[in-house]
This record gives structure tokens, C-alpha cells and sequence, in this order.
């Protein structure tokens, strides 16, 4: 797996996580209203609003930060070689 598919992969698992958090707002949302329909607020208290898309650079600084992150993690679980190693053939 490349490194541009491992953040997709990311970024879709987090739109998925939004989602399922939104649909479970709503739902306790609704289950509220029967009984106390005057007193509930609406539903746009608690729904977040959607963020603004990323400019081309935030993307950029986003993806940046997101590669040295899974640099880290695979450099302490030993899974990264340094360019010696490479040229080594190790």
C-alpha cells in the first residue's frame, strides 16, 4: 500500500466516523422530541457544522504532517530502512 492510499484510506475512515456520529445525534435528537416537543432545542445545537475545504497548501501541511506520523509509528515497529540500508541491499 502506498503512502497517498493510506491516507485516503484515513481520510475516508474519518468522513465515515463523521457520519455515523452525525446519524447518532440525529437519532437521540428524534427520540427526544416525542416526549417533550416544545422543550427541545433544535437540531442544529447539536449537529457540527461542516468544516471549510482545505486550500491546495493546508492539504499539503495535512498530508506532510499525517507522513511523518505514519514515518514514526513504522520507524518504532521497525519497518523502516534508512537510505544505507537500501544502498546495503539489507
Amino acid at each position: 500500500m502506498t503512502p497517498r492510499v493510506y491516507v485516503i484510506q484515513l481520510e475516508g475512515a474519518a468522513e465515515r466516523a463523521v457520519r455515523e456520529s452525525e446519524l447518532q445525534t440525529s437519532a437521540a435528537w428524534l427520540s427526544g422530541i416525542l416526549p417533550r416537543l416544545a422543550k427541545i432545542p433544535p437540531l442544529s445545537d447539536f449537529v457540527a457544522s461542516k468544516a471549510l475545504p482545505l486550500t491546495p497548501e493546508e492539504r499539503s501541511l495535512d498530508m506532510q504532517a499525517q507522513m511523518r506520523v505514519t514515518r514514526e509509528l513504522l520507524a518504532g515497529q521497525g519497518k523502516i530502512r534508512t537510505w544505507a540500508e537500501w544502498q546495503a541491499g539489507s
